[in-house]
């Protein structure tokens, strides 16, 4: 099965769009997510990534050509199986992706995975100037629900709340509030471990009942242990008048 990587849609105002650079030549094994090429317009300069894993099996476009919106740039296939044994970061992949993957765990009727989840800044108009994290609601360790919001940025025209993606830990902030950030730069980072779910008692949960003491630990202050003991001193005291 073929993979086609083509160009993004492209703003209405952009005039004219280029093949800047390909990163990628024919035959090539490509990871998933890894840079194929870049496209220039007036503005900015886009990256595109693989979105699957393949090799390389047609370059359509040569550097330097205009390109238009969702046009054709290249064609990615799966290996074969001789070529999976001689590329090892090929067969790597085949394998991981072989692997069975851990069942997710439920917290809360939501589905949650044991790995780091990165939050980061929201991608921002190409006409915002600066950006602060002008609030964080979280502090590291906290517990968050699904949907809450983790932190705010403040742009020169906008407030953007940025909420978890998950329930979860946070396990890292690498921002302090008030400072500068980018588009897509990382705040903080969360764990989904069913470990870290908090654990209330019900309100209508019975107290748990104290335990018995053992047989062989006897009851502190009971009333027969002094009684004995009086007595123990009682018999004492005639012993010593007897023999006297």
């Amino acid at each position: 099965m073929s993979i086609s990587a083509l160009v993004p849609i492209l703003p209405r105002e952009t005039r004219h769009a280029t093949l800047e650079a390909i990163y990628v030549s024919q035959g090539q094994w490509v990871a998933r997510d890894e840079c194929l090429f870049d496209i220039e317009t007036d503005k900015v300069v886009l990256e595109i990534m693989a979105e699957q894993s393949g090799i390389i099996d047609e370059i359509l476009v040569n550097i330097g050509d205009a390109v238009e919106a969702e046009q054709l740039i290249l064609t990615l296939r799966a290996p074969t199986e001789q070529e999976l044994q001689d590329m090892p970061a090929a067969k790597a992949d085949a394998e991981e992706k072989a692997r069975p993957q851990p069942a997710p765990q439920i917290i809360h009727d939501i589905q949650c995975r044991p790995e780091v989840v990165e939050i980061n800044v929201p991608i921002l108009p190409e006409s915002v100037q600066d950006a602060t994290i002008c609030q964080l609601n979280v502090v590291k360790g906290q517990w968050v629900e699904q949907d809450d919001v983790v932190f705010e940025v403040e742009t020169d025209k906008v407030i953007l709340e940025v909420i978890a993606p998950y329930s979860g830990v946070i396990y890292d902030i690498k921002i302090d509030q008030g400072e500068a950030v980018v588009a897509q730069q990382l705040v903080m980072t969360m764990k989904e471990r069913l470990s870290d779910a908090p654990n209330p008692m019900p309100a209508d949960s019975p107290e748990p009942k104290p335990s018995r003491p053992t047989s062989d630990e006897p009851p502190q202050g009971s009333p027969n242990v002094f009684y004995g003991l009086m007595i123990f001193v009682v018999l004492l005291i005639l012993a010593g008048m007897f023999f006297t």
